[in-house]
């Protein structure tokens, strides 16, 4: 407490005068922050084309999670630490769900129809969440100095995408790919 009141200069007791209690000051961080990522990549999500779609959505995900890197930081550590979330009440705790379900329902539904509806859901869930957790993860490597810029790194990542996305409904490149490595495991 005395951490964040100093961040935003005032003394620990005068949080209290805007937040009832700890846990607020947490369920607020965690609205506004999720909220601010979903406004974010919604408004950089325009082509009607569902790969292009798929695309503007990982570049914003992307970039969102670069420019905001204390606040993704943040989220991260509080959702690593499921104790904090999950110690929340009932009611919070579900706004705070609701909102991350949001985000998730946008961007699978992204991943489904980027490739003409070919992938089970269980597919779609897999390279949705694998796709997650690359740009969750960003923060972790990413640094201002190194060789690629935020935006070649968003370019670099909405390729991909698509790239799951696309490839994971080729069925026969699957068992293709399956059926080379039983081979050189014989071998």
């Amino acid at each position: 407490m005395i951490d964040i009141a100093r961040r935003v200069g005032m003394t620990a007791p005068a949080l209290y005068w805007y937040f009832r209690s700890k846990e607020a000051i947490l369920v607020a961080f965690l609205e506004h922050t999720i909220a601010d990522l979903i406004q974010f990549v919604r408004s950089l999500v325009h082509s009607s084309d569902p790969r292009e779609r798929l695309w503007e959505f990982m570049h914003a995900y992307v970039l969102w999670q670069l420019q905001q890197q204390e606040l993704s930081a943040a989220y991260e550590r509080i959702h690593a630490l499921g104790h904090l979330r999950n110690s929340l009440p009932d009611k919070q705790r579900r706004r705070v769900t609701a909102l991350e379900r949001e985000f998730y329902g946008f961007f699978r539904d992204l991943v489904a129809h980027a490739n003409g509806g070919a992938l089970r859901p269980g597919e779609v869930a897999s390279i949705t969440f694998g796709l997650i957790g690359m740009v969750e993860h960003l923060i972790s490597w990413f640094r201002p100095t190194g060789r690629l810029s935020v935006r070649q790194i968003a370019t670099q990542y909405a390729n991909l995408a698509v790239a799951m996305a696309t490839a994971a409904g080729d069925k026969p490149g699957v068992a293709r790919a399956g059926k080379r490595a039983t081979t050189k495991a014989k071998a």
